[in-house]
């Protein structure tokens, strides 16, 4: 374990190393006391819409509502990005965009990220033909992109070569570490990794009890004359080791996100990381998943989390060969791995794609808002205090529905 720990801690450190090398521009757009924030815009059809206004915004932060004082419709097109005044205010002391000239050299960037400790191979199997589609059919001459798979960037470096993505696409292979927990999850006593969870952390009873009897159930010997102590000694170790190892593989998942979002800090413009997985319980690694945010965040990188799992639910359950586990059936059907890649998604722009084994319409939308989209420029009462400060953007046009990032950390 540890020197498997160690190869992944040098893995991450060459993905920022390498990215490492680009120019450095700001951590989070803070720029002469005004910060921005990316906005989509569409209609009740999905189609973006070009042609808000500044009045047609209302922001708040922290609760608190303040003025826009600029808005910008944000465009890519074949040379590069084009930036449109849609409107400031009169009494706005802060200059239109000085860094304007510099943004139409941009391109959209897009990097697939194959949650490999979270991906069975049927699940792999879908997301690769999504990652193939992205680079073979919606990326532009001059985008940029990159793939991340077993906790590196293929070749080190991110290209704006169309051929070497499909190729790192296509030679990506799936890890093996979701078979081994499949395993373990239906080996005697059979314990999900949910189970385990509430077990060990949160100490259920119930659900401890119920995992006993199911034991005793499929092995009477086990539990001669009606004892169950030996079996509760064994259930009790198996849970301790699967809650283990969920809290190493989310920590690890996460880590390497964080490593990602440094480098592409350094990278200038917006930014779009595709991450697929399966989803993982961040019971213990919460703090972890909002530092990732937070990363996401200083990095102008919005997270779009595609589940492999297409249309079969649930993180790996004994619900399917024990039909008569109420509990297990209940904690299958409450999906406890979706809560942490919804907030990876939700609070940095991005959206969940789930209950599909096609994803090419999710990648369509995704590469459109890679490319249309509002800049929205306000003054914060105290634009560098270190804190987070929650966001809240909403659209007074009818029919239009808006999504951006729910916050950022206000750092110089």
């Amino acid at each position: 374990m540890r020197l498997r720990h160690l190869v992944f801690v040098i893995m991450t450190l060459g993905v920022v190393r390498m990215l490492a090398q680009a120019p450095q521009p700001p951590m989070f757009r803070v720029r002469s006391d005004l910060v921005e924030v990316d906005v989509i815009a569409r209609d009740k059809n999905g189609l973006f819409v070009s042609d808000l206004a500044l009045d047609d915004f209302e922001l708040r932060e922290d609760g608190k509502l303040y003025p826009v004082q600029q808005l910008y419709l944000r465009r890519a097109g074949p040379g590069g990005w084009s930036d449109t005044l849609r409107g400031s205010l009169a009494s706005t002391a802060i200059a239109p965009r000085e860094n304007a000239p510099s943004l139409s050299t941009g391109h959209r960037v897009f990097v697939v990220v194959f949650d490999d400790a979270h991906l069975s191979p049927g699940g792999f199997k879908r997301t690769q033909a999504a990652a193939q589609i992205l680079f073979q059919s919606r990326m532009d001459d001059g985008d940029i992109g990159g793939v991340v798979s077993n906790g590196h960037l293929t070749n080190g470096r991110l290209t704006s070569s169309r051929a070497e993505l499909i190729k790192a696409a296509k030679d990506a292979k799936p890890g093996t570490h979701v078979l081994s927990v499949e395993m373990d999850v239906f080996q005697w006593p059979r314990l999900s990794e949910i189970e385990a969870v509430r077990i060990a952390v949160n100490q259920d009873q119930q659900l401890f009890d119920m995992a006993t009897r199911r034991a005793c159930d499929e092995d009477r010997s086990a539990c001669p004359g009606g004892g169950d102590d030996a079996v509760r000694g064994m259930i009790r170790n198996k849970a301790t080791q699967l809650s283990t190892n969920v809290r190493v593989e989310a920590t690890r998942t996460l880590a390497m996100l964080r490593s990602l979002l440094i480098g592409l800090s350094r990278l200038d413009g917006p930014k779009n990381v595709l991450l697929m997985t399966e989803g993982f319980i961040s019971e213990e690694t919460w703090p972890d998943v909002k530092d990732t945010v937070s990363a996401a965040e200083r990095a102008n990188t919005r997270i779009y989390t595609l589940d492999a799992r297409g249309l079969t639910k649930g993180l790996t359950s004994v619900a399917s060969v024990a039909p008569d586990d109420p509990l297990a059936r209940v904690y299958e059907q409450m999906d406890m791995g979706a809560e942490s890649v919804n907030s990876l998604a939700v609070d940095t722009g991005g959206f969940v794609v789930r209950n599909t084994n096609q994803f090419d319409r999710a990648i369509a939308q995704i590469t459109d808002e890679a490319g249309n989209y509002y800049v929205l420029a306000y003054m914060p009462p105290s634009p560098a205090d270190g804190k987070f400060h929650r966001i809240r953007v909403r659209v007074r046009r009818t029919g239009v529905g808006i999504r951006s990032r729910r916050g950022y950390t206000a750092v110089p």
